[in-house]
C-alpha cells in the first residue's frame, strides 16, 4: 500500500457477489472476505482477514497494493482461484497465498506465517497443489520476496518450504518462477520443493516448471533450509527448466530431485 494513503471504513458485505467490483482506500475488518463474483478488484487498502474465493469456480480477483493481515488461522491468508496479486504485503495464516490453479502473483512480500504454540501444522509462503479444469496449474511468480519465516515448534510444527509446490490434489504444471528472492529460515525443511513426490497422489503428469533468475539467501547455515535449497525438482520432465538461480553471495544454486 502506498505510503501516505489515507483510508477509510469498508462498509460493504463481507462476501462480493457482484460482478466488476472495485473496492478502493478501504480498511477492511472481515474475517473472511469471500469473493463470489467475476473481475473484483480490491487497491491500496488493508485486509484485516483472510481473502478467499471457492475452488473451481470461475470467480476471479485482484489484489493491487493491498496489505492483508489474515491473523492466526489454519487456512491461507489469500486463496485459491483466479487471483492476481501485485505490489502487495501479505502476512499469517497457515499458508500465506494458497493456489488451486490460475494465479499470478508479482513484485509482492509475502511472509508472517502463524501457527499455535506447540501444534504441529506444516507452514509455508507459497502453495501450489492442484490442477484446473484445463489440466494445468498456471502459475506466475515474478519478482517477489518469498519466505516462510515462522519458528519449529515442540510438537513437530514449522515451516515445510517457502514455496511449496505439492502434487496433492492434480499434477502441478505450467508454473513460472522468476525473479524471486526465498529467504532463509534454519527453521525450514527446504526453501523450495519443486513440484514432484513419489509419496503424493498425483505425481505422474507434473511438468513445465520453471525457475529461472532467482535469488536464494544462504542464512546462518549457508543452506537456506535446514536440509538445504530445494528438494523434488526433476530437470529431465517435459518443459521443467532450472536456470540462473543463484545464492545471495552471486554463486549458482543446483537443482536437486
Amino acid at each position: 500500500m502506498p505510503a501516505g494513503t489515507k483510508l477509510s471504513a469498508y462498509s460493504g458485505p463481507c462476501t462480493i457477489r457482484t460482478d466488476n467490483t472495485v473496492v478502493d482506500a478501504k480498511t477492511i475488518n472481515c474475517d473472511t472476505f469471500e469473493i463470489q463474483a467475476r473481475n473484483v478488484t480490491i487497491r491500496k487498502s488493508k485486509i484485516n482477514g483472510i481473502v478467499v474465493t471457492s475452488e473451481r469456480t470461475n470467480y476471479s480477483f485482484t489484489l493491487d497494493q493491498v496489505e492483508v493481515d489474515s491473523g492466526l488461522v489454519e487456512r491461507a491468508a489469500v486463496g485459491s482461484t483466479n487471483m492476481t496479486i501485485l505490489r502487495s504485503n501479505i502476512s499469517g495464516g497457515r499458508t500465506t497465498v494458497a493456489c488451486s490453479f490460475n494465479c499470478t502473483v508479482r513484485d509482492s512480500y509475502l511472509h508472517g506465517q502463524r501457527l499455535p504454540d506447540g501444534s504441529d501444522w506444516h507452514v509455508g509462503a507459497f502453495l501450489a497443489n492442484d490442477a484446473g479444469p484445463n489440466g494445468r496449474t498456471e502459475v506466475t511468480l515474478v519478482h517477489n520476496t518469498i519466505i516462510c519465516d515462522a519458528k519449529e515448534t515442540s510438537n513437530g510444527g514449522g515451516c515445510s518450504g517457502d514455496i511449496n509446490l505439492f502434487p496433492d490434489f492434480g499434477p502441478v504444471s505450467y508454473v513460472t518462477v522468476d525473479g524471486n528472492l526465498l529467504g532463509a529460515n534454519t527453521d525450514i525443511s527446504y526453501c523450495v520443493y519443486g513440484g514432484t513426490s513419489t509419496s503424493k497422489p498425483y505425481n505422474s503428469g507434473v511438468q513445465h516448471i520453471v525457475f529461472t533468475n532467482n535469488v536464494i539467501q544462504r542464512g546462518s547455515n549457508k543452506k537456506c533450509g535446514f536440509y538445504g535449497p530445494v528438494t523434488s525438482f526433476n530437470p529431465s520432465l517435459p518443459g521443467n527448466r532450472w536456470e540462473n538461480n543463484r545464492w545471495d553471495d552471486g554463486s549458482a544454486v543446483q537443482s536437486a530431485n
